[in-house]
Parts: structure tokens; C-alpha cells; sequence
């Protein structure tokens, strides 16, 4: 005969058992598939990207001392992304752009 520490250890083994074989044979879950990748035309830059890219310019402009185009695409920039506005570097170029593009005396 089985006593009850026995019994009790072979219930546990034969839930085990089951629980490894319906782990072991469920079936994989359905997963949506993954669309192909997109051949037509790129997506329009976001905003923020293109606020960047104008800061990136006005950069280049003010080094080529066009400040008035600088000045202009900072605003762009500024109109796209508010708050990039407000970073260090931009604030620095922007004050760069404002002070050399005044009249000198």
C-alpha cells in the first residue's frame, strides 16, 4: 500500500507530467504577420526631424554670414518645434545671428 506522503508525491509528478506535455503541445499563438517592407515613397519627415534639419541649416547659413537667412530659418524651425527652440545652442545661435546682423555705429 501507498501511505499518504506517497500518494500526494504522485499526484504532484502526474501534474507535472501533464503541465510539461500541455506546454510542450499547446499550439503557438497566433502572431499578426509583419508587413513587407514599404518599396513607394519615403514618409514626409516629422516635424520635429524638419525643425532640425532647419536649425542644421541656419547653422551653416549664419558660419556663411547670412544672418538674415539664419534668423529666417530659426523662426521656421521655431514654428515646427517651440520647445527646440528654447535649447542652449539654439538660443546661442539665434543671439550670434541677432547681434552680428545689427548695424555697427
Amino acid at each position: 500500500m501507498i501511505g499518504r506522503r506517497g500518494t500526494a508525491t504522485a499526484a504532484v509528478a502526474v501534474a507535472a507530467g501533464v503541465a510539461v506535455t500541455y506546454v510542450a503541445t499547446r499550439p503557438e499563438e497566433a502572431r499578426a504577420p509583419t508587413p513587407p517592407p514599404s518599396t513607394g515613397p519615403t514618409a514626409p519627415p516629422t516635424e520635429l526631424a524638419a525643425a532640425a534639419d532647419l536649425r542644421h541649416r541656419a547653422a551653416a547659413e549664419c558660419d556663411r554670414g547670412r544672418l538674415g537667412e539664419c534668423l529666417s530659418l530659426l523662426d521656421l524651425a521655431a514654428a515646427k518645434d517651440p520647445a527646440g527652440d528654447t535649447t542652449p545652442e539654439v538660443q546661442r545661435l539665434r543671439k550670434k545671428a541677432e547681434i552680428e546682423a545689427k548695424p555697427k555705429p
